[in-house]
């Protein structure tokens, strides 16, 4: 590959004392001999610096190469793509009947809706081997799903009719407090959540900025 990147200041700790933080891989489409391919790049590195190509596919796992190339790319031109028919390039965003956004909201319906009748891990274990391949392939972070996912089932577990978290709250409870009244006290706690799951869907950010700053 032509080019050399540009030389980083070695202490005496090599030069690894001052961690970079990782550069967010911004995600696109392009149309390769006719074929769709999903790819990820970031262009924080300098002007003349060279650019380098992650493939992703034939066995090469995106869990290890996402992170790789979000680190070397202060350094180089960095591209992921995965190959035509593999990863996320197998069903490209058109081939979808409705919006990526649509799908949330209705994976959340469903969370919401199991989490009223049985306990939060049989919902992820459940849901999640179906939902999460969706989800990538749509597009979304795993980990910003998960908050989502998480938050979604929460809310569905304080939910009236069937809220188990309440039931289970009125087991421990004396026999004159109603039902009713642990729902009216559990109201505000709702609405936090509802606020928070829908900060969380509009500003990805939130979910993904200690992650990324751990990882960095």
């Amino acid at each position: 590959m032509p080019g050399t990147p540009p030389s980083a200041p070695v202490g005496n700790d090599g030069g690894m004392s001052k961690r970079r933080p990782v550069a967010p891989l911004l995600p696109g489409w392009v149309v390769v001999d006719g074929l769709p391919m999903y790819h990820r790049y970031a262009l924080d590195a300098p002007a003349d610096a060279p650019t380098l190509v992650h493939v992703h596919g034939f066995g090469i796992s995106g869990t290890y190469l996402e992170p790789t190339a979000a680190r070397l790319a202060h350094t180089y031109h960095t591209y992921v793509p995965d190959l035509p028919g593999m990863g996320r390039s197998m069903k490209p965003p058109e081939a979808l009947d409705v919006p990526g956004l649509v799908i949330l909201l209705a994976f959340i319906a469903v969370l919401l809706i199991l989490g009223c009748i049985i306990d939060s891990v049989s919902i992820l274990l459940l849901t999640m081997p179906i939902m999460v391949p969706i989800a990538l392939t749509i597009g979304y972070d795993k980990v910003w799903f998960g908050m989502i996912a998480i938050v979604a089932i929460e809310l569905g577990l304080l939910t009236p009719p069937f809220g188990m978290v309440v039931f289970a709250m009125k087991a421990s409870l004396p026999p004159d407090v109603r039902v009713e009244e642990i729902f009216l006290g559990a109201a505000p706690f709702f609405v936090v959540l509802l606020v928070a799951l829908a900060l969380v869907i509009a500003f990805p950010q939130i979910s993904l900025f200690i992650p990324r700053l751990l990882l960095g």
